[in-house]
């Protein structure tokens, strides 16, 4: 697009040109008229070119990121269209999509896992051993205890009780309680995290809208004034200065709203993004989302204190 918007300044540069040298030669206008309007055209096909040079590292990405070898689909994208049309977004949605999110995902499972090592760490608390097959069985497992042939066992068993470990596993037990909380903090903290880019994208797609709208008004009365300037100038009622005012004008009012329109559709994506796109192809009810219960429960956890 602003390519094209390039091009089409570069022809209102020539044919200002064109009507300089047609003003001199009815002795009308004057060489600097015509040095003026020269450099402007100039000005305009040397802008043209950082667009051009953009387009193709633009294009050589995108194959890179396909996998492919760079420049093997400037045929396809180098081939103007128009901008794509934005989606929909639905009218209301339950905040809980966000759980969909990567980022979010990634810390309920490391919250998930600091609770499951606390477990882990309480059961190292109690005693683990095997008892031996090779007793007598007419006698009972506790008999053997006291007896002298099973003082080697009772040892061993003895040896796996943790009764002698000086708080060692206390403090692991603790140590993964705090863990544990320092987990559900960072989870907590995602999720404060997503709720802000979905207001920050929110807050940036609505207002872009009007600033868009804004600057297509801008662009269109530009143009207006641009045209009415050279009429005036070909009738000899204004001075070149004002034909090259207007038309830098022109240029710079379409070029921004050509970034505005740009920016709407970076406005989709990072929403699109924040949201985790949960609600693409589900019935938005917290029932048919596709969110476990397990995160729903955890998230609800998250934020009870």
């Amino acid at each position: 697009m602003q390519i094209k918007i390039a091009t089409d300044n570069i022809g209102v540069a020539k044919h200002a040109v064109d009507l300089t040298n047609k003003l001199y030669l009815e002795g009308v206008g004057n060489t600097l008229q015509i040095a003026q309007a020269q450099a402007e055209l100039d000005t305009q096909i040397a802008a043209r070119e950082p667009l051009k040079t953009r387009v193709s590292q633009i294009t050589h990405a995108i194959a890179v990121l396909l996998g492919q070898m760079p420049g093997s689909l400037e045929d396809e994208l180098k081939v103007p269209r128009p901008l794509p049309t934005v989606p929909e977004f639905p009218a209301t949605m339950p905040s809980v999509v966000i759980a969909n999110r990567p980022d979010i995902r990634m810390a309920e499972r490391q919250y998930a896992l600091a609770t499951a090592q606390i477990g882990v760490a309480v059961a190292n608390l109690y005693p683990h051993f095997v008892i031996p097959l090779t007793f007598n069985p007419n006698a009972s497992a506790m008999y053997q205890l006291f007896q002298v042939n099973a003082m080697s066992w009772q040892f061993l068993m003895m040896a796996s009780l943790p009764l002698m470990h000086g708080g060692k596993m206390t403090s692991e037990v603790r140590a993964a309680q705090a863990s544990a909380e320092a987990a559900r903090l960072t989870y907590r903290q995602s999720v404060l995290n997503g709720f802000k880019e979905v207001e920050d994208a929110m807050a940036a797609w609505h207002d872009d809208i009007e600033y868009a709208e804004q600057l297509h008004k801008a662009a269109e009365d530009s143009a207006t004034a641009s045209e009415r300037a050279r009429r005036l100038y070909g009738a000899g009622l204004v001075g070149f200065l004002e034909v090259l005012t207007t038309e830098r004008t022109t240029l710079n009012a379409q070029n921004m709203e050509a970034l505005a329109r740009l920016e709407r559709l970076r406005d989709a994506v990072n929403l699109y993004t924040a949201l985790g796109a949960g609600w693409k192809g589900v019935a938005l009810t917290n029932s048919t989302l596709p969110v476990s219960l397990e995160t729903q429960n955890v998230l609800a956890r998250a934020f009870k204190q």
